[in-house]
C-alpha cells in the first residue's frame, strides 16, 4: 500500500475561553507580537509589568502562549509564564475537559444570512501545486505548497454568504501579515465579502482569527501519486491524535482541472477555534484521489 510522505502535519489546535472574567497580569517585561513565530524577533514592544489584560486564546492545552487584548494596540500573543492568569471558575476551556455550551442549530431556511448566526467554521486550505497546474505557474501562491483559501462560516446544512455589516466592521487590515497565508489581493477582498461578513467579526478580527488558525497548523508535504481518502485522512490523524476523520474534508472539484485530483483539505472548527466534526461533507472526491506535483 502506498503511503504519503508526511513528516509533520497539523500541530495543536487553539484552546479558548473567551471570558471577560479571565485576565492576565504581566509580571515580566516580555515581548508581544501578532504571531507566535514573531516573538523571537528583536525590538518588539513589551508588556507593562503590573498591567492586567483580557485573555482571549491559548495556543494549546499546555497553554504555553496566551493571546491578550492590549488597549490601543489590539490582540497579541505573549508567553504565558510572563504573567499570572486568573480564570473564572465557572467558565472552562475545552482543554480543561469542560463540555462546550450547545449552540443554536442554524440552517439556510431559518435565517437570512445574518452575520454571526452560524454553527461552525471550515478552514479551506488550497493545495498550490494543483491550483498552479490549472491556473498557471505565475500565480502568487505558486511559490508555496499551501495557502488559506478561506475561513467559511457554516450552518449544519449549507452556509451563509454576503451578509450585511455596518461600515465600522470593514476596518483597516494589515495585508503584509495576511499575505503570509493568503497571498492575493483578489482573494482577500472576495473572501471577506462572501464569507467574512457572515462571521460576526470585524474585517481585521476575521483575518486575525484566520491567521491564528493558520499558525496552529503544520501542513503536509505531499508525495505525488494516488491515495485513498482514508490514507490522506489517516496521515493527518497519525500526527494529530486530537483530530478525527470526521473533522477533515477533502475537495477535488475546485476550478476547471481534472476531476478527482486533490484541490483542498478543509478542517472544521468551532467558533472558538477548536477542531470539531463537520456536520456536512463535500463528496467531490472519489475512492482514490490523485495528488499531482508541479
Amino acid at each position: 500500500m502506498k503511503r504519503l510522505n508526511v513528516p509533520i502535519i497539523f500541530a495543536a489546535m487553539l484552546f479558548s475561553s473567551h471570558s471577560l472574567a479571565d485576565t492576565f497580569t504581566a509580571t515580566q517585561e516580555c515581548p508581544y507580537a501578532q504571531r507566535i513565530k514573531q516573538l523571537s524577533n528583536s525590538n518588539l514592544s513589551t508588556l507593562d509589568v503590573g498591567t492586567t489584560y483580557q485573555t482571549l486564546t491559548y495556543n494549546n492545552a499546555a497553554k504555553d502562549f496566551v493571546r491578550i487584548r492590549i488597549d490601543g494596540v489590539g490582540d497579541k500573543w505573549t508567553k504565558t509564564d510572563c504573567g499570572t492568569v486568573k480564570e473564572n471558575d465557572t467558565v472552562k476551556t475545552r482543554g480543561d475537559g469542560a463540555k462546550p455550551p450547545k449552540s443554536k442549530k442554524y440552517s439556510r431556511s431559518d435565517n437570512k444570512h445574518v452575520a454571526g448566526q452560524f454553527d461552525y467554521y471550515k478552514l479551506a486550505l488550497s493545495y498550490s501545486p494543483e491550483f498552479c497546474l490549472v491556473k498557471g505557474k505565475n500565480q502568487p501562491q505558486c511559490s508555496r505548497e499551501w495557502i488559506v483559501h478561506g475561513l467559511w462560516p457554516q450552518y449544519n446544512k449549507g452556509y451563509p454568504g454576503n451578509c450585511d455589516v455596518p461600515a465600522n466592521m470593514v476596518d483597516s487590515i494589515n495585508k503584509k501579515e495576511i499575505f503570509a497565508f493568503m497571498p492575493s489581493d483578489y482573494l482577500i477582498s472576495h473572501e471577506w465579502k462572501k464569507h467574512g461578513t457572515c462571521s460576526g467579526l470585524s474585517r481585521s478580527e476575521y483575518y486575525d482569527f484566520t491567521g491564528q488558525l493558520w499558525d496552529s497548523l503544520s501542513l503536509p508535504d505531499l508525495s505525488s501519486g494516488k491515495f485513498s481518502q482514508d490514507e490522506i485522512r489517516q496521515a493527518v490523524i497519525d500526527k494529530n491524535p486530537r483530530l478525527k476523520a470526521n473533522m477533515i474534508e477533502l475537495a477535488c472539484d475546485e476550478g476547471s482541472g481534472p476531476k478527482n485530483t486533490l484541490d483542498e483539505i478543509r478542517i472544521c472548527f468551532s467558533k472558538e477555534g477548536i477542531a470539531e466534526a463537520c456536520t456536512e461533507m463535500e463528496r467531490s472526491c472519489g475512492k482514490n484521489v490523485k495528488v499531482r506535483a508541479l
